[in-house]
């Protein structure tokens, strides 16, 4: 047997959800001692991303679901950035009567996406109110903006503003459901909770819509007076928080705003 072919069966063997599945040509007590120390290590790794939920369902609890989870949900990826994606799924299941676990657990594991997303440089209020001086009527309708990429949108259904800031709250229900907009402020994770009018407007900008078709969007939200503003209000919002990319505003289909302008990529 080939050394590859004898490493491909050791690594069948390391993740493989039958302990059994194949048969190896290792012995058996010698395999389940890497194998022991190979789970192990993803327990903890998972622990690192998922603290809060960790602290909350107790070690024990934690720990079940982590073993049970990599052994139906075996990672194919070589980088520990990608151990505990779809865990809140397996809390899902594994927590029925608790919902709010699987809730939290989908945070964490969102604001570990955004720290291991790609730098990119933020547009200040400042410095884009500098250039807007200069934008006409038709400027504005084709103007679209850049989302940095290391944003994310997930809904919820309670309060995960005030559970987060008391660990030793319990979690309350919001009175109807809600998004978290999570996003990296410098190398911190951070988020708020949104309504669904900027959810779909903020998705909206995501996809590329410029800030006319924003406004189309907003102006059929119901009880809305004057969606114009509110997306402006919204762009204002937006470029705080360091939620959109440095000089990328541009023209919908229609080159820069402004010659000399450019927009700048973000790394992928």
């Amino acid at each position: 047997m080939r050394l590859a072919e004898r490493q491909q069966q050791f690594m069948t063997r390391l993740i493989s959800a039958e302990d059994q599945a194949i048969e190896f040509p290792f012995e058996k007590q010698r395999t389940a001692v890497y194998l022991n120390n190979y789970r192990t290590a993803l327990v903890e790794a998972l622990k690192e991303i998922y603290g809060r939920t960790l602290a909350y369902v107790t070690p024990e609890s934690f720990e079940r679901a982590a073993v049970h989870y990599l052994v139906t949900s075996p990672s194919t990826s070589w980088s520990l950035d990608h151990i505990g994606e779809g865990f809140s799924e397996t809390l899902r299941d594994l927590y029925l009567l608790d919902p709010e676990v699987a809730e939290l657990a989908e945070l964490e594991w969102t604001m570990h996406e955004v720290f291991v997303a790609a730098d990119a440089s933020c547009e200040t209020l400042e410095r884009f109110g500098e250039r807007a001086k200069s934008f006409s009527d038709e400027d504005w309708i084709d103007l679209c903006v850049a989302i940095i990429p290391a944003m994310r949108i997930i809904s919820c259904k309670y309060d995960l503003v005030s559970w987060w800031n008391d660990v030793d709250s319990r979690p309350t229900l919001l009175p109807h459901s809600r998004s978290a907009l999570v996003w990296r402020e410098h190398e911190t994770p951070v988020f708020v909770l949104i309504d669904e009018s900027e959810r779909r407007v903020l998705e909206a900008a995501v996809s590329g819509k410029p800030f006319g078709d924003l406004c189309d969007i907003a102006s059929r939200i119901p009880d809305l007076d004057d969606p114009v503003s509110f997306v402006a209000c919204l762009l204002r919002s937006w470029l705080e928080r360091g939620l959109i990319m440095e000089s990328a505003a541009t023209r919908s289909n229609r080159g820069p705003l402004n010659e000399g302008e450019h927009v700048s990529g973000s790394k992928t």
